[in-house]
């Protein structure tokens, strides 16, 4: 029979008591109880304010659940949404209209929107970054250096983010970037860590030093594919995959808690409706949406154990809001 230590490489600890919730992952056998124990992740969906449009195209998020913000709707359309955790407002347009771009910040008056593409007439990727400060948008000290369309992004600030893997147009159907850039606020680096497997159109969580993409496209033949890779701030390593296989996910949280939703299959298209939890090790599934959803908007790059899901197509789009609560907690792991 395979033991514990066959499967993990490590011994079982035997404790007292349980161990804090911050200790996701970990298993251990409670000499109290006389159980073994672990603590694993939920997640719980419920519904938020609506957006005072209908938009869809992938818009890029920054914030919290209760400070957030949205941008980037449609096609290559400037507008810009704020949330105070129950409702949505307009708030100042971009300055470089786009769709497809990525997004970091801790609030809707500290966010940055990185990148994007252009569309007509151009169809062209851009390398503008943008920053907010609560009202209006004002280009950031410095733009990527390379231009880039759905890429993974995060952070702790926008001033401390990410971005990473994409693809720049034109050439049609473009060029897929595997490489990572960082900004400090003043300019972006490219740094020599590359990802394995470059895509677009991922789901991101983390920080500058541990962090997580998961799901993407490779074009063509535009497959939607499960793959997962983690960074811990000098290279990217190959993780386990995603229990499907999808593309436009979201995601958000951290390296060792993250989460990725929605998004939708390769072609005959299905759009997703459910959830994955990463404990850093593994994909788990876990609660659904309300709304299957596929290029909506996600707030939450701050690494959070909360998100927001916004818009998107349902097919058609759709101008609702739902909320995501992560959490961990202990559990007794029983034998069946």
């Amino acid at each position: 029979m395979a033991t514990y230590k066959n499967i993990k490489g490590s011994t079982i600890q035997s404790l007292a008591s349980d161990l804090p919730t911050s200790h996701a992952g970990e298993v251990w056998f409670n000499t109290t109880s006389g159980t073994f124990k672990s603590v694993v992740g939920a997640a719980a969906w419920s519904t938020g304010g609506v957006l005072p449009t209908p938009a869809a195209g992938a818009m890029a998020g920054m914030g919290t659940q209760t400070s957030a913000l949205v941008c980037g709707s449609g096609t290559t359309t400037a507008s810009t949404y704020s949330y105070d955790g129950s409702s949505w407002t307009v708030g100042g347009n971009l300055g470089t209209g786009r769709t497809l771009a990525a997004g970091a910040g801790a609030s809707n008056s500290a966010a940055i929107c990185i990148g994007g593409f252009l569309g007509p007439p151009s169809y062209a990727t851009t390398t503008a970054c943008e920053e907010y400060g609560g009202s209006s948008w004002t280009a950031a000290p410095a733009n990527l250096n390379t231009g880039r369309k759905g890429s993974g992004a995060a952070g702790a600030t926008s001033e401390d983010c990410w971005i990473a893997t994409g693809i720049t147009h034109p050439p049609s159907p473009g060029t897929l970037q595997p490489a990572t850039e960082t900004f400090n606020g003043t300019a972006w680096t490219t740094i020599s860590a590359t990802v394995n497997s470059a895509r677009q159109y991922v789901a991101a969580a983390g920080t500058t030093t541990a962090a997580v993409i998961a799901g993407g496209q490779i074009p063509p033949p535009y497959t939607a594919y499960a793959l997962c890779e983690s960074f811990n701030g000098t290279a990217w390593s190959v993780a386990n995959v995603l229990n499907q296989n999808r593309k436009f996910p979201r995601g958000n949280g951290t390296q060792t808690a993250a989460a990725a939703y929605g998004g939708n299959s390769a072609p005959p298209t299905s759009i997703y409706d459910d959830t994955e939890l990463f404990d850093g090790t593994s994909w788990a599934t876990s609660a659904n949406m309300a709304t299957p959803r596929d290029q909506f908007g996600s707030a939450v790059t701050a690494p959070q154990m909360t998100a927001l899901a916004v818009g998107g197509e349902t097919p058609s789009s759709t101008d609702a809001t739902e909320e995501l609560a992560l959490s961990d907690t202990v559990e007794t792991i029983t034998s069946t």
